[in-house]
């Protein structure tokens, strides 16, 4: 059994009931996974939804959560369950996108502080550390494919790893692509991949909520 929770972090919004929620499972279910999304513009400057509602958020997010879980449904050359997040990511809240297209692509674009869930100012991609990542395929991608194109992203420079988590790098992949309903906000696509990874940036989102 695990808890997904779609939230707000903005004042004003009902995020006071979502972090006594948060805090309330933490005490009474410390040992079991406890996922959140905070969606944050993505409708709006992504999708091009020009005054999104509840039920373009709920959508959105019912597409991330059915890339996260679709190994509990389907088989897959790699598949990752619900526990490997927790294993395989630092225990800090996560950076959550997902982008479809080509494999090199998709993953790029999962690099794009554009495309995340959370909204970071200033993000800069040579100082703000990933301590851990988890990239997670749907559709014909093979490990081969995968494993290159993270080779590709550190040659490269896309992402900065911290010096102590020098690997880093997490891979799922599963077969079946994500289903696309008549009413939804996103095209069908034969490949798709989220992102999920823990980094050095989400101090200052946190700090700016303190003060």
């Amino acid at each position: 059994m695990d808890f997904f929770i779609g939230h707000s972090v903005g004042g004003g919004t009902g995020s006071v009931l979502g972090a006594l929620i948060l805090e309330r499972l933490a005490v009474d279910y410390r040992k079991k996974p406890k996922i959140g999304f905070d969606v944050y513009g993505i409708c709006q400057k992504q999708l091009r939804i020009a005054k999104p509602d509840v039920g373009n958020l709920n959508k959105l997010i019912s597409k991330v959560i059915s890339a996260m879980t679709s190994s509990l449904r389907f088989r897959g050359e790699l598949n990752v369950d619900l526990n490997e997040f927790q294993t395989n990511l630092v225990p800090f809240p996560p950076d959550v996108s997902i982008a479809p297209n080509d494999v090199q692509k998709i993953t790029d674009d999962c690099f794009k502080p554009a495309n995340w869930f959370v909204k970071y100012t200033e993000f800069d991609p040579a100082e703000d550390k990933y301590m851990a990542i988890s990239l997670n395929y749907r559709g014909d991608i093979k490990s081969k494919e995968a494993n290159a194109t993270v080779q590709w992203l550190k040659s490269n420079n896309k992402v900065a790893l911290a010096e102590w988590c020098p690997t880093g790098f997490k891979i799922g992949l599963n077969e079946v692509p994500a289903v696309t309903l008549e009413s939804d906000d996103i095209g069908a696509f034969s490949k798709n991949a989220i992102m999920i990874s823990n980094n050095t940036v989400i101090s200052r989102v946190f700090s700016k909520r303190i003060t």
